[in-house]
């Protein structure tokens, strides 16, 4: 199958990249991380797509027309996770995310769907975020966007079953992958708090990503919660 991933450039993303790429073609798109890692790997193609402009958004789709597309896994988050408090988080700052998060992973989305109703078949599967039931206190406006992504999931897994198109989603608890740039006593604690003294690993979330690439059509509208809550 073909794949595109959205923010694969690290952490989860490349995790699940390493796993896809034994068994299928992989694009996935990345900014400013160095993807050297990537090169020379005939079924893997990194996409340099910054989503904060509409010209990389544009070109990405474009792109797509010639991907004959299978998968799509939007991953792929802008900003930093971890904010203030809620009352002193500026408005303007939930709309910026809104813009930079959700609108391309919603025109990311729709040319996806567009490609699958042609062929009757694809998948869509959405990283969201165990915070989305419960968010600790500076993550407002990550929850509030990974939120508004599960009720996407369920949008797409009614409106177009009819197509054989399935949507479904991961919800992972916290993953190490210095996305956060969190403080190693955090880290610590947090293992130490952890059922299984330890962090959850991408490599782990990757495989609950790759259950829903494997999975039959007959599974779509679901959330799968990965890793034990803190």
């Amino acid at each position: 199958m073909n794949i595109l991933i959205t923010g694969g450039s690290g952490g989860l993303g490349r995790a699940i990249i390493e796993l896809a790429a034994a068994e299928h073609t992989v694009y996935f798109t990345h900014n400013k991380r160095d993807c050297a890692w990537a090169e020379n790997r005939s079924n893997i193609k990194a996409i340099k797509t910054d989503f904060t402009v509409l010209s990389d958004v544009e070109r990405l789709i474009a792109a797509m027309n010639e991907m004959d597309l299978d998968v799509l896994i939007n991953n792929a988050y802008i900003g930093k996770p971890l904010g203030t408090h809620f009352h002193k988080t500026a408005a303007a700052e939930f709309m910026d995310s809104f813009a930079h998060n959700i609108m391309p992973t919603i025109t990311i989305t729709q040319k996806a769907i567009a490609i699958f109703m042609a062929k009757r078949f694809g998948k869509i599967i959405n990283v969201l975020s165990a915070y989305v039931a419960g968010p600790p206190t500076g993550f407002s406006r990550y929850a509030c966007d990974k939120a508004y992504l599960a009720e996407l999931t369920l949008v797409w897994a009614k409106e177009y079953v009819r197509y054989n198109i399935t949507a479904n989603a991961i919800a992972p608890e916290y993953m190490d992958t210095g996305f956060s740039n969190i403080d190693e006593r955090f880290l610590e604690q947090a293992a130490e708090r952890h059922p299984l003294k330890r962090i959850l690993t991408p490599q782990e979330t990757a495989e609950a990503v790759m259950f829903f690439v494997a999975a039959t059509q007959q599974i779509s509208g679901i959330t799968i919660p990965v890793g034990h809550p803190q």
